[in-house]
């Protein structure tokens, strides 16, 4: 698995979804314009915030291990998969996905711990994990974040010219929300095919 982020480096200056024009009218609707709600992380903070994640899954991943070896036995062993796949999280619609939305690939939401060899899947009687991205899972969460960047600047660009700020606030909620049921999309496909392919 890839281990996103990188290290070192000075950060670069702040980044404003809405220009200095328009700090003004912010501050009169009660949004601080260097507060989250107007503010695109840093590559510093993409980094923090990846390392924390990737120590948290770490650990996670541990006491899945310990609490298995307790319930069902030593031999067990289960490997992390990222719902929204890996490729997702670099280029273009990596920024997109954690600089706008917010999100990390480490999310509990975007997370299956899965089995790592067939035996763990047999007794488990949960999909095994596929040693690497899924193509089908790769072009529809690509289709998707590009539809919903297209929906953001769209957004964007008619709050430039009416002020209807709260456009763009919208159209980010929606877009968060639609990530997320993709997750949990794919998560439900990975079982329809495990069940499906045991019936055969």
């Amino acid at each position: 698995m890839v281990v996103f982020g990188k290290r070192g480096g000075q950060s670069p200056p702040t980044q404003h979804l809405t220009g200095n024009e328009d700090h003004r009218f912010l501050r009169a609707i009660g949004i601080d314009p260097d507060g989250p709600e107007n503010v695109f992380p840093s590559q510093h903070d993409i980094d923090e915030r990846l390392a924390k994640g990737r120590a948290a899954l770490d650990r996670r991943l541990e006491e899945v291990h310990r609490n298995l070896a307790a319930q069902v036995g030593p031999e067990i062993r289960m490997r992390p998969f990222l719902l929204i796949p890996e490729s997702c999280w670099q280029g273009r619609t990596g920024d997109f996905l954690m600089k706008f939305l917010d999100f990390s690939p480490y999310d509990s939401v975007n997370l299956a711990f899965l089995p790592a060899d067939q035996l763990t899947s047999a007794i488990m009687d949960t999909p095994l994990h596929p040693g690497g991205e899924i193509q089908v899972f790769v072009d529809t969460a690509n289709k998707l974040i590009a539809e919903c960047d297209t929906r953001v600047a769209q957004a964007a660009a008619k709050a430039g010219q009416t002020g209807e700020f709260q456009l763009v606030t919208a159209a980010r909620t929606e877009a968060k929300q639609m990530i997320i049921a993709l997750a949990m999309t794919f998560a439900g496909t990975l079982l329809e095919a495990h069940k499906a392919t045991k019936s055969k």
